[in-house]
């Protein structure tokens, strides 16, 4: 079972594509994915939503009912009006920062696939509940 978190749309893969508001039941597992804005910083010292504000993102990912998500990937499309500020990946608000590389840690960034985060959680057993937060910028 794979999620995938897309531009604001969620995507689940169990077998076959479904498209839905967030929260997807396969067998016995239920993995509800929220994303939202926590914050955001203009060049001016504000919060405007103006060409050169830093936009930070979180992803809320929980996993839950009996069992495991098996292969559990979350992917989110960084829109074509923003560019990805790199090194700013978070899981669980925790550092270190993981690497945009596609490497050890869980996590990269892939400007030739898409332009888009994405977060590997491999084999997830219920209950679990994840954060990945990252930044973007308004070109």
């Amino acid at each position: 079972m794979g999620a995938v978190l897309a531009g604001g749309e969620v995507v689940a893969v169990a077998g076959a594509n479904a498209v839905s508001s967030g929260t997807y039941i396969v067998s016995s597992i239920i993995v509800t994915l929220t994303k939202t804005v926590t914050g955001a910083s203009d060049p001016f010292g504000g919060t405007e939503y103006v060409p050169g504000a830093t936009i930070s993102y979180r992803i809320t990912v929980n996993v839950a009912g009996s069992g495991s998500a098996e292969q559990l990937v979350i992917t989110d499309l960084i829109p074509a009006n923003m560019t990805y500020a790199a090194g700013t990946i978070l899981i669980d608000n925790t550092p270190p920062y993981q690497t945009d590389a596609g490497d050890g840690d869980i996590a990269d960034f892939n400007i030739t696939t898409l332009n888009t985060v994405t977060v590997d959680f491999g084999d997830t057993a219920a209950p679990a509940t994840y954060t990945v937060d990252f930044n973007a910028t308004i070109n």
